[in-house]
């Protein structure tokens, strides 16, 4: 696997390519220093032997500034070559990570937060962390970062650039961390977007796998064509935007002979190992339900504490209240119906069809005449009116996606503050969908927005943008052709995003649904 950490004080890229065989050998390149940015391939430097044991294989490699650390997988200890080992034998680690002259881990016995190094800012994120009993932890140049057993990301250190302030989350929201000299990046596990927060942050449109980070620039490995993106003000002569790195496919994971049953495998995984194996997706931890974090209050003069809010804001806040709602009731009224009709798998042979009942008509008409054995029922959909999906009022096809159409129905609400159903002066009674879809289609999302709201700024518009063209896709006249909850879900994440941040990098050009 190729490990990138360019960390150091002399803006050097210290490019390291390590393998760790199943001997245990660890073999050290020659640093190599190059002046950013690095647009071509390097040169293949020549390895030297640091270690080599068939017993005590080494894991969780990490490199520092001028430090190389690893943990030895048997015994959980630490050691480190140009730089001091821990000098307390007790410490078994369970990952380690190194940054500007101090390295730190996570001990097996209570998930707590040692460093060591000698170094000032060492102890000072030692202490900082205190007894919070972490899951992960990275560290840049003189902070880091981890997320905590409770799913709270969190930030220790220095914070001459702002890297230490965390942006509201979710419990477990992020996933991936990368921090450089006074920055901090983490990948949202939803949507796989990153957001940056410190000097020189930025948000990236692209999906990634993994990221690393340099001093003051980002690389990750997309997810779409597994590529290197680099983008930050040390990037290219400060190209925020992001540049592809002429490397050749970085694979996202070791190609293994094992079975990879449990979590699945990568798309294209066979060829990628050229048939040598496969490539296992990791597996995700099964996260409890998330409550929203109040927000941080803004450094701002009193007066400007005392204005509202912006109602843009307001109503997706209240967006994303109607979709976990809708999704709630969804969730039960599937296991519901699951149960009633008898089409889960496990009840099927179990459940008589005499006990699934019928959405009919009161009257019930014969088909063959009162003196016939046969009956037919006509079945009628029933739901509220302006909210049915039109599959299932007219085809009497009821799935998974048909209360999405109702969610679509809702954001158009949000949008032009009109009910589902309203009274036209002009036409008498008219549904939003009929009044707002083909003029959004058209390019007229201004000319159907509420007239009491204020006008959004630059970033309001595009989230409102992204809501807009969301419902649209909800409103599908087919089922398939729907987005899922959890897509909805993360664009109006986006959304949300561009209302409170700094001018946004994702368009509703970039919009892209899964239909199934």
């Amino acid at each position: 696997m190729l490990q990138a950490r360019p960390n150091g004080f002399h803006r050097t890229q210290h490019l390291l390519r390590v393998h760790l065989r199943r001997s245990g050998l660890l073999l050290r390149p020659k640093v190599r220093r190059l002046q950013p940015p690095l647009l071509g391939l390097p040169k293949l430097f020549e390895a030297k032997r640091i270690y080599y044991s068939y017993n005590n294989h080494l894991t969780d490699l990490t490199v520092g500034d001028t430090q190389v650390c690893a943990v030895q997988a048997n015994s959980g200890v630490a050691i480190c070559w140009r730089f001091q080992s821990p000098t307390q034998a007790a410490w078994k680690f369970l990952t380690i990570t190194s940054g500007g002259g101090f390295s730190c881990g996570i001990l097996k016995n209570n998930s707590r937060v040692m460093c060591w190094g000698g170094s000032e800012i060492e102890a000072e994120i030692q202490r900082q962390f205190g007894d919070f009993p972490m899951l992960s932890l990275i560290a840049g140049e003189s902070h880091a970062c981890g997320v905590t057993k409770t799913g709270t990301l969190i930030c220790k250190g220095s914070n001459n650039g702002g890297q230490l302030d965390v942006p509201s989350h979710f419990p477990f929201q992020f996933s991936g961390l990368a921090l450089g000299a006074n920055h901090s990046c983490a990948i949202q596990r939803k949507n796989g977007l990153v957001i940056c927060w410190g000097g020189g942050s930025e948000r990236s449109e692209f999906e990634f796998e993994s990221i690393v980070a340099g001093l003051d620039f980002t690389c990750g490995l997309t997810t779409k064509n597994l590529s290197v993106i680099c983008w930050g003000p040390g990037w290219s002569n400060g190209v925020s935007l992001g540049t592809v790195v002429p490397f050749p496919m970085v694979i996202p994971g070791p190609c293994v002979q094992a079975s990879c049953s449990i979590c699945g495998v990568y798309p294209n995984s066979d060829s990628l190992c050229a048939g040598s194996g496969s490539i296992c997706r990791p597996c995700e931890v099964e996260l409890p339900i998330p409550a929203l974090l109040p927000p941080r209050p803004p450094a701002a003069a009193p007066s400007q504490l005392i204005s509202s809010p912006s109602k843009a804001r307001n109503r997706i806040f209240l967006a994303f209240g109607i979709v976990g709602s809708v999704g709630v009731l969804a969730g039960i009224c599937t296991i519901v119906y699951c149960l009633w009709c008898g089409v889960c798998g496990f009840l099927h042979e179990k459940t008589r069809a005499s006990r699934q009942p019928r959405i009919i008509r009161a009257n019930v008409d014969s088909a063959t005449g009162p003196d016939s054995d046969q009956e037919s029922t006509s079945i009628k959909a029933v739901g509220t009116v302006g909210y049915i999906d039109p599959e299932y009022y007219v085809l009497n096809i009821l799935t998974v996606k048909s209360d999405v159409y109702g969610l679509g129905v809702v954001l158009l609400e949000l949008l032009t503050g009109k009910r589902a159903v309203f009274k036209d002066e002009k036409s008498g009674p008219t549904g939003v969908v009929e009044y707002a879809v083909p003029q959004i289609s058209a390019g007229g999302l201004n000319r159907v927005l509420d007239r009491r709201m204020e006008p959004p700024t630059i970033n309001e518009a595009e989230a409102v943008e992204l809501v807009a063209y969301t419902a649209i896709r909800c409103l599908k006249l087919e089922g398939k052709e729907r987005p899922t909850i959890n897509d909805i879900v993360a664009n109006l994440e986006r959304a949300l995003y561009l209302c409170e941040d700094s001018p946004g990098s994702i368009s509703s050009n970039t919009l892209s649904i899964a239909s199934q």
